[in-house]
């Protein structure tokens, strides 16, 4: 029997893990193309703006 796999997608992502996840990927120095795609999903929920640093 085939299982249906979800998607994984930010969206997807509790506000905690997304923003662990933004952390991560500025402390390893991840790709800024990666990065801008987390930081537009915290946008979305309010918990990002574009006049904080790090």
């Amino acid at each position: 029997m085939i299982r249906e796999q979800e998607s994984v997608s930010l969206e997807n992502l509790s506000d905690q893990t997304l923003l662990d996840t933004y952390s991560q990927a500025m402390k390893l120095g991840l790709d800024m193309n990666f990065i801008e795609i987390i930081k537009r999903e915290l946008r979305n929920r309010g918990l990002y703006s574009r006049n904080e640093q790090n």
